[in-house]
C-alpha cells in the first residue's frame, strides 16, 4: 500500500479556535507504541501504530498551547483556521 501525504492539519502551524478557546499549534503529535496498548476499557491492538504510520507517518494528533482559554465541552465544533 502507498504511503499517504501527512493530514493538512499535522502539517500546519499557526492559530486555531478551539470552541471558546484558541490554541496555537506547534508541532504534529508523533505516536508511540502507546496507543497499542490496552486503554482503560479497551483491549490491546497491535495493528494501530502500524496503520497510523502506513497512513499519516506515525502523526496523530497535535501539540498546542494555550493562546486564549475557555470552555471546551463535549459535542463543541472545532474549527482550524491558518493565522498568519
Amino acid at each position: 500500500m502507498r504511503r499517504r501525504r501527512p493530514q493538512p492539519h499535522c502539517s500546519r502551524r499557526g492559530r486555531a479556535p478551539v470552541a471558546d478557546i484558541v490554541v496555537r499549534v506547534r508541532k504534529p503529535m508523533i505516536r508511540c507504541i502507546m496507543v497499542d496498548l490496552p486503554q482503560a476499557d479497551l483491549t490491546a491492538d497491535g495493528h494501530l501504530l502500524n496503520t497510523i504510520g502506513r497512513v499519516n507517518d506515525t502523526k496523530l494528533g497535535l501539540v498546542v498551547d494555550v493562546v486564549e482559554p475557555g470552555a471546551l465541552r463535549l459535542g463543541d465544533t472545532v474549527r482550524a483556521t491558518l493565522f498568519t
